[in-house]
């Protein structure tokens, strides 16, 4: 992150050029206005370059406060703050998020109607809310306003998305990738856009574009790197799609053949255009994938041994070749097992599960959650705890991870789902199954919760033949519509 931080920089000074100078000045301090500045961008550079760190939205936050302390009237900063809010929604779903973001940016656009970045901003945060009227009204005035945020059509193309529009979502999508503000994120999200949405002639326009943006820019290895993770991890199993992570990659190979992290971002590539299926905790890849992974990764490891984040791939591709305890071997490196990190702890805790090392791999995941530095493992290891902990006992634990994540996430048809089938097997309550279940199916028809449903209104069926001495199958309980 630190070393990236100039060309970052640079990408946001070009981006304040674009807009307003009223509103993209610095705050008004003359005595303070160099550190505010530097607190301004430091933070859209670590928000922008979010993928889940929790630790780069705490830092990005307690830059933006000493920002609005200094100058409360300095409208960019509270945008970000909304931004920050809103990324928070993203890692714990926790609707409150949205209504505060919400209020910063009614509050920037009512002190500046001609300020486009509130609603370009709100737009998106009407689609999360499934307020597809008021997105599109809010989008259409920052379009009014105009503004070069190639969000603001990124935005657009969420919302046609989401409502089903898939030819206009095309469209905006392509149109962000002309902006002169992109960068890895409004790239990636573009290009994902074209290529679940578009045809085979919207697919290659995109490819084109992000080849002329590669060939036009002089642009650092760690951008690359960050983009072509993107790409590879937003891939959605479009194969087609990685197409746009090869060029990328291609691109890092020629200007970086010396550094590490090209060998890294290749490995993923490979590992992805080898990618079966997934196994519980193992990912399944082609043998051959794999072996040009491992080599790749040796590769890596050679020119920098002292890369951590090198060792940690390493040790995950062990584990997914079910290589155990060259996985673990790693772990126990001084350097690794030092760190405090949850992809770390959560790697950990699966290598305890595979060894069948329930308490271990509890403590492993527990440490996860505890450190909470990224957002997915922490979630991985969430989702382990609901396994393990009925597992050993401690079906109170189970149940309240659950009953979290249908707080946070009340509109999530996983969560009903996930804490019916925990009601039926691990607390053997068929009827309140039944009642989750079909919260979770009026949400979204999905296999899992269906077959949770069928198993606990046999089970409801057998228990009632038990106590009433009754015999064949409860056909009417089993037959409801939405299990044919």
């Amino acid at each position: 992150m630190q070393s990236r931080s100039l060309l970052q920089l640079s990408l946001l000074l070009l981006l304040l050029s674009g807009c307003s100078t009223q509103k993209e000045a610095t705050p008004s301090s003359a005595k303070s206005r160099a550190t505010s500045q530097a607190n301004y961008l430091e933070a859209r550079s670590l928000l922008d370059s979010w993928q889940g760190e929790l630790s780069f939205l705490s830092a990005a936050k307690e830059k933006l406060d000493l920002v609005v302390a200094d100058d409360p009237d300095f409208l960019p900063a509270r945008v970000e703050l909304a931004r920050y809010r809103i990324m928070l929604y993203a890692s714990f779903r926790d609707p409150e998020q949205l209504n505060v973001a919400l209020q910063l940016l009614q509050s920037c656009a009512q002190k500046d109607r001609t300020y486009a970045k509130p609603y370009v901003l709100m737009g998106h945060l009407y689609v999360l809310r499934r307020q597809f009227g008021e997105s599109q009204q809010a989008l259409e005035r920052a379009e009014a306003i105009g503004t070069d945020d190639p969000w603001l059509n990124l935005n657009f193309a969420d919302l046609y998305e989401q409502s089903g529009q898939p030819r206009q979502a095309t469209t905006r999508a392509l149109a962000a990738l002309q902006s002169d503000a992109l960068y890895p994120k409004t790239i990636a999200a573009a290009i994902t856009t074209v290529f679940k949405n578009g045809d085979a002639v919207a697919q290659q326009e995109a490819v084109n574009s992000l080849a002329q943006y590669l060939n036009s820019r002089d642009l650092s290895r760690e951008v690359l790197v960050e983009l072509a993770d993107r790409l590879v991890r937003g891939w959605g199993g479009r194969r087609n799609q990685l197409v746009a992570a090869a060029i990328v990659v291609d691109k890092l190979g020629s200007d970086y053949p010396e550094y590490s992290g090209t060998y890294v971002a290749a490995a993923k590539l490979v590992l992805q255009t080898g990618y079966k299926r997934q196994s519980g905790a193992y990912s399944i890849y082609d043998r051959k994938a794999l072996k040009a992974a491992d080599e790749l990764l040796d590769k890596a490891l050679q020119m920098d041994p002292g890369n951590v984040d090198v060792r940690l791939e390493i040790a995950n591709l062990h584990f997914n070749s079910k290589k155990i305890d060259a996985a673990a071997d790693i772990l126990t490196d001084p350097a690794v097992a030092a760190m405090e990190d949850s992809r770390i702890y959560a790697l950990r805790g699966r290598i305890y599960q595979a060894q069948y090392k329930n308490i271990e791999a509890i403590a492993a995941y527990e440490n996860a959650v505890r450190v909470a530095t990224h957002t997915k493992a922490v979630a991985e290891a969430e989702t382990a705890l609901t396994i393990i902990y009925p597992r050993v006992g401690r079906l109170d634990d189970a149940e309240a991870i659950h009953l979290r994540a249908i707080a946070m996430a009340p509109n999530n048809a996983w969560a009903y789902g996930n804490y019916a089938a925990f009601l039926l097997h691990s607390r053997k309550d068929p009827e309140q199954a039944i009642a989750y279940a079909e919260k979770a199916l009026a949400i979204m028809n999905y296999g899992l919760a269906r077959q949770t449903l069928a198993e606990a209104l046999q089970v409801q069926a057998a228990q009632a033949r038990r106590r009433e001495g009754a015999t064949g199958l409860n056909q009417e309980a089993i037959s409801r519509s939405y299990l044919q």
